[in-house]
């Protein structure tokens, strides 16, 4: 699986473009609901959850490929602990720990 990072507001010229068009017209738009199933190119799939595709165990054999379109709502964000303070070694990524007021060492690698 990979990860991604979500930046709130950032400094791009595309942020800045989207943000321009949000405040002067973007606001007023209105969404309609597609009544078609899917996101691909096959309107006629069907809809799954998580817990179902896991229990076919999608994507666990290596001769068939296991393609899925996901549509998601971010609900809430958790600050407590957003963010996994990780080793700056390439290839070491363990969490770090804080010794001290905000310093953070690297158990493997001994280092701040």
């Amino acid at each position: 699986m990979t990860s991604s990072v979500l930046v709130k507001d950032p400094d791009l010229p595309e942020a800045h473009r989207l943000r321009t068009w949000y405040t002067t017209v973007g606001h007023l738009e209105t969404a309609n609901a597609e009544s078609r199933a899917g996101g691909s190119d096959d309107f006629n799939a069907s809809l799954y959850t998580f817990e179902e595709m896991t229990a076919a165990r999608l994507g666990e054999t290596c001769t068939l490929l296991d393609s899925v379109a996901v549509v998601a709502i971010v609900d809430m964000f958790r600050t407590e602990n957003a963010i996994y303070k990780a080793c700056p070694v390439t290839g070491c990524r363990k969490k770090l720990r804080d010794t001290s007021a905000g310093v953070f060492r690297c158990d493997k690698f001994n280092k701040v």
